[in-house]
């Protein structure tokens, strides 16, 4: 497995995840019985963000090295 596949699973995982929290966020927002649930599920969008970030950075440097 090369650098890139490593840093495109881990991107690829970091999109997921992220997705996932939105996708919670946005169900809890429209729930007549958790709407302020979409709050305390999007207080870690920042630590995500930055996962997807990272990712990305990575996954830019390693396709950059190929030849």
């Amino acid at each position: 497995m090369t650098d890139s596949d490593t840093y495109r699973k881990a991107l690829d995982i970091a999109l997921t995840d992220l997705t996932v929290m939105l996708t919670e966020a946005r169900d809890y927002l429209y729930s007549p019985d958790y709407p302020l649930a979409a709050i305390g599920t999007l207080t870690s969008f920042a630590d995500k963000a930055d996962d997807v970030k990272a990712a990305l950075r990575l996954y830019t440097n390693a396709m950059r090295r190929q030849p």
